[in-house]
């Protein structure tokens, strides 16, 4: 049984000119050098910030062993959940608009480090500010999904680079973070439903203050 596109509600948000960008990524190797391990040490502290809190019943709940073999169905299911965060990679560092709106319901839910929004006017304000990079280049991590029927959960860890305009001052800004999606299966196929974004660590100019959320 598939489900159609159902309405939701949001907060509205805004993006400023140099931290618009709160969902990010990893190049696929980066030794672990001591500015990481610096990183990494704060990390608690800055992911409370964030609103940073554990598993929550009926998300990933079922992320535990002992493990069994998945069947073909719960194969396909999965892999299909978990390229919508990859392509959403590929469609925010090439700007692509069309990409980007295709993987989301447009009253999903966005909750981000900056602002929360719906699907619908948030990401155009996303890809306005993304413009304001020189670059950026995304890397999806691990990535762990639960799917129960028509619906399911997808965390992904990701770490990106920005590189700010020499007009805005230029320098690089990195950002870790978990993206904590919902996902639900359409007629057309999967989209994410509803996505919480939590920063892990940031490092570079340009980093923005969390934000706190009602």
């Amino acid at each position: 049984m598939t489900k159609s596109r159902s309405d939701k509600c949001g907060i509205d948000g805004v993006f400023d000119r140099r931290s618009s960008l709160w969902m990010m990524a990893l190049p696929a190797v980066m030794p672990l050098d001591n500015r990481m391990v610096r990183w990494l040490a704060g990390a608690g502290q800055q992911a409370e910030g964030s609103g940073m809190r554990p598993f929550m019943e009926g998300e990933l709940s079922t992320m535990r062993g002992p493990i069994n073999p998945a069947s073909e169905q719960e194969i396909r299911d999965e892999h299909a959940a978990a390229r919508l965060c990859k392509t959403y990679a590929l469609a925010v560092d090439s700007l692509n608009e069309d990409m980007l709106r295709s993987l989301f319901d447009p009253a999903a839910p966005m909750k981000g480090t900056l602002s929360s929004g719906t699907a619908s006017d948030y990401l155009g304000r996303l890809l306005d500010g993304l413009r304001n990079f020189s670059a950026t280049m995304h890397s999806i991590l691990n990535q762990y999904v639960s799917i129960e029927g028509d619906e399911g959960h997808v965390w992904s860890y990701a770490v990106a680079y920005h590189v700010h305009k020499p007009e805005n001052g230029g320098g690089l800004m990195v950002m870790g973070i978990q993206y904590r999606d919902s996902v639900e299966r359409i007629a057309d196929g999967w989209v994410i439903s509803s996505r919480e974004v939590v920063r892990i660590f940031s490092d570079g100019p340009g980093v923005p203050s969390p934000i706190k959320h009602s």
